[in-house]
Parts: C-alpha cells; structure tokens; sequence
C-alpha cells in the first residue's frame, strides 16, 4: 500500500510539472520523450570532456613534435637519385626530401619498386620544368625470363602459363629486332591509366580485365646483351632499350615473348637514363643517409631515421605512375641559410623563421653543394636566348618581345644553328646577361613568347 502510495506521488509530482530538459531527456506533460536517464547523460558528458581532453593532449603533442622538426630550406635544382628495389617512387621522393629538409619537391617520372635507377627529383622551382623530362626518352637495362607468363608481366605476380623453351639466340635477336622502331604496344592492366576516373590497376586487382587501345611508341634502341650461357642456365636475357615516353618495358618483355612462342616476363629493371641526365653520379638514400650523418657526428649522432619526419603534403603539378603507384610531389614549410651555399648554380634562401627550439637545431639541414644539378640540366636540349638587361626586365614581365638577328644564341650539340629573327624555332630557354635562367620560351619568326618563369634566378 505504501508502494503505491508513492508512486502516486511520484506520478502527480511529474503531471503538475512543465516541460522540462532533464539531462538529455524532454519530458512533456509528464512522459519522458526517450531513455537516456539522467545519470547517463552525465557519464556521456564526462566521456566527452575525456576524450576532449586525450584529443587537446595529443594535439598539444603534435604541436610539439612540429616544433621540434629541423627547419626546411628552400632548395632549387634537381637530384639525380639512384632508386633501390623494393621502395616505390613516392616513398624515395619522401625520403630524400626529408634528408634534404627541402621545402618542396617532386619526381619526373616513377619507378616500379621492382626496379632501380635513375629517379630525377626536382626541387623548388625545377618542378616548373618537370613535364619537359616527363617527355624525354628513357633508357634501360632489363632482363626476362623466357618460358613463363606473370598475371602482372613481371616476377612481381603470379605465373599463370608456362611453356617450353625451344628457342636459341638466332631466334631471340631475330625477335628483338622484330620490335625496334614505331611499333604499337597495348598497356598493361597493371598501370596508373584511368579508365571512367579509376586506375586499370584497381580493375586489375579485383580481377577484372577491360579492353585496351593500343598506343604508339618509338624503340629507338634494342639490343641483347647477354650471352647464350644465360639463356641455357636460366632460360633469361638480358636486354638494352633506348625508347620514348610512355613505353611499358613489361609488356616490351611480354611481347618478345609472344612473338618467341614460349612467353617470357620483367625478372629485373634498372633505368640508366632519362634524356640527358644519367645514372652516372646519382646518389643512393644511404649516400644522402650518410652525409647527412657526416655533418651531425661533430654532436654525438651517428645516425637520424629519415623516415622519422616524412610530410606528405601533395604537388598536384607532378602526378605519373607507371605501374600501382600514385606518386606525387610533396611540400612542407622549411628555413635554409643562404650565405652557406657554394655553388651558384644552386639557388637557396632563408623561408619563414621557425619557431625557437633548442630540438630543431639539433638536426641541420643537408648542404645541397654537390648534390643538385642546376634547374636548366632538364633543359639542355633547348636553344638558349641570352637577352640584355632591357629585354630581361621585359621578359620577367611577361611582356613578348621581337628579337633581330643579331641576338645571342646558343645551339646544344648536334642542332643546326638558325636565325632566330625568322626561323620557327619552338621551345628555348632564357638567360639573362648574369646567365641567369630567366624561364622558357616559344620563338617562331623573331617573336619571344614567355612560357614559364623562373621565380628565383639561377646562374646557367
């Protein structure tokens, strides 16, 4: 009796009661809308101010770990790196940026991380010019392996045919040379090509296989340069491309198979050249590693994990792949000390002022003397205009100028010389009279049309 007598109360307590909020609950004219009890809503509000508070600590953290990164200096060139195996083109961009504390840069070009070789990153302002290097001619040291077809047409898949191999070297030269010239190659499913916004790799890994149109392509150069004993132990070769742009070396391999009888696949890739920048001189990651190591061994390290501080902010202006990568370009922010820098032909200035911190300065910035190219190395085979100090100022301007004849110019090797007041000549690179690249050009009779400019100046 006295149980339901409070309850009762209870229920008359809550009919004479407004509307009113109670913890996360309305109740109107005496019923409650949900079931979150009072008691709830407050433990939900201590999660929530934890939690708050976890989120405040760890951006407190980052902050920190932030301010204690080394400052990132503005460099402008291009690094000739020698990508290992096993690392894709993104992941070595990422990496010799943050040994180099560059503020910006990006790649011309990927690599397989199956392969290694010559991987042109370009810094600052070279990423203007890295479309030109895009378009160059590349060249290759590949070796496949006969008798065996891959689902990805290199030692990277799974073989899903295998054949024998009846074939001898008279027979492989003969198809080598069947493939020198303009031929026209199908891509493989395993590549960056997009097809209704998607890459064919996406495709390919969830097992689907779309029509392809062929695409042609120019072999300048092929040539086995293995011997016979390769071919008997392995059932490999190994041959030597000099090819254009856009040229597949897996579905190259495939082809020479096919056309064999017992099909082969890529078993190893290195690239040697990309237009006239070559291997020779190209630094490996631990080359970078080392150096950089040389210059903080005076504190007492021996040694910094360039993969520690690897900021991933994205260059859309660099943006090729040519197997499962998307690789890009990246930037962060950075400081530099410009009366440190040797070499003229490397342009470096001081960025914003880091924060003060006792932890950056514990970690230089790599010297870049000796380890950029200048800016117009991906240039060089462009005709260069030298202007005076008026047409400089013009041209820097944007303004477009009328040159005579008598204007200075100078031909790369092996270009037939002309004269600019009337010849349609194309592309050039400017200089100033510090011989200072100013940008590039189009010049087709005596007209100078600026195309893209330099925003530091560089001596040539």
């Amino acid at each position: 009796m006295a149980n339901h007598e409070k309850a009762q109360q209870e229920t008359v307590h809550l009919d004479t009661m407004p509307n009113v909020n109670v913890g996360s609950n309305t109740v109107v004219d005496g019923t409650a809308m949900n079931d979150t009890s009072p008691v709830e809503t407050v433990m939900d509000d201590t999660v929530k101010q934890r939690r708050g508070g976890r989120a405040e600590r760890k951006g407190l953290r980052s902050r920190v770990a932030r301010a204690a990164r080394p400052p990132r200096q503005i460099l402008d060139g291009v690094l000739l790196l020698d990508k290992p195996v096993g690392l894709s083109s993104h992941d070595a961009l990422l990496r010799a940026k943050g040994i180099m504390r560059a503020k910006k840069a990006g790649h011309t070009g990927t690599l397989d991380p199956m392969a290694s070789g010559l991987l042109p990153l370009c810094f600052g302002e070279a990423t203007k010019f890295s479309q030109d290097l895009l378009d160059a001619d590349k060249y290759y040291d590949a070796t496949m392996r006969l008798g065996e077809r891959t689902d990805t047409g290199d030692v990277e898949g799974e073989v899903i045919e295998t054949r024998p191999v009846t074939c001898d070297l008279a027979a492989v030269d003969a198809a080598i040379a069947a493939f020198r010239g303009e031929v026209d190659q199908i891509p493989p499913m395993y590549s960056a090509i997009k097809r209704d916004g998607k890459p064919l790799y996406e495709y390919a890994r969830a097992g689907q296989v779309l029509e392809r149109e062929s695409r042609r392509i120019t072999i300048h150069a092929l040539e086995r340069v293995s011997d016979g004993q390769l071919l008997d132990d392995e059932r490999s070769v190994q041959i030597r491309v000099h090819c254009s742009k856009g040229t597949y070396i897996r579905t190259l391999a495939e082809d020479i198979g096919e056309h064999l009888g017992c099909g082969a696949h890529l078993t190893a890739l290195r690239r040697t050249r990309v237009g006239l920048l070559t291997i020779d001189g190209a630094f490996t990651l631990a080359a970078l590693q080392e150096r950089l190591n040389e210059m903080m061994s005076g504190d007492g390290d021996t040694d910094v994990d360039s993969d520690a501080d690897v900021d991933a902010d994205v260059d859309a202006d660099v943006d090729v792949d040519s197997k499962a990568d998307s690789d890009v370009g990246a930037d962060a922010d950075g400081n530099a000390n410009a009366n440190a820098n040797p070499n003229p032909s490397v342009y470096v200035k001081a960025a914003d002022q880091p924060r003060a911190n006792a932890t950056a300065l514990a970690i230089p910035a790599l010297d870049p003397a000796g380890l950029l190219q200048p800016i117009d190395s991906l240039l060089s085979s462009f005709p260069a205009v030298d202007l005076d100090a008026d047409h400089t100022r013009r041209f820097l301007h944007g303004q477009r100028l009328r040159l005579s004849e008598q204007v200075s110019m100078r031909w790369p090797e092996g270009q037939t010389a002309h004269n600019p007041a009337i010849a349609e000549i194309g592309r050039v690179r400017v200089y100033s009279p510090e011989h200072c690249l100013l940008g590039t050009a189009t010049l087709k009779g005596g007209l100078l049309a600026p195309e893209r400019l330099v925003g530091t100046t560089t001596s040539a």
